[in-house]
């Protein structure tokens, strides 16, 4: 199990620096940590690292396609920092609608992500901050 862990973080590694070169950011180092099940992986802005859920059942249910496709995915949250960085503040300080529109298109920094994992286009840019406290005080976020 041990071998599968450090296998695991090095997919995810190499992954983080090719994405890096192909979105023209620094990388970021990846580290094992415990986030909960639900989780594979995660953006820790603070701190610039990817979190990567050292789970039993994270490691053990883990393809090396998911691997890249989650290094990818985290990073372009670190591209998005840095490049729409009000947009992503606005969403740190509204957990509650992240999480309600985490599966929705309007949630821009998932969508995009989620996209660019898989190798597509994001359909849309991100709103911006007036128009996202507007919907968010009228109760559709």
């Amino acid at each position: 199990m041990a071998f599968k862990r450090a296998a695991m973080w090095l997919c995810c590694q190499v992954e983080t620096f090719k994405t890096a070169k192909e979105l023209q950011v620094s990388p970021v180092p990846v580290v094992p940590f415990y986030l909960p099940r639900s989780y594979r992986g995660a953006y820790h802005p603070w701190l610039h690292c990817i979190l990567l859920n050292a789970r039993k059942n994270q490691v053990e249910k883990a393809t090396l396609s998911a691997l890249k496709m989650l290094a990818r995915h985290e990073m372009r949250h670190h591209w998005q920092r840095k490049n729409y960085r009000e947009v992503c503040e606005w969403w740190d300080a509204h957990p509650d609608a992240y999480k309600r529109q985490y599966l929705n298109p309007v949630c821009w920094p998932e969508e995009d992500a989620r996209c660019f994992a898989a190798g597509k286009a994001a359909p849309n840019g991100p709103l911006t901050v007036p128009e996202l406290e507007a919907l968010y005080s009228s109760g559709q976020l």
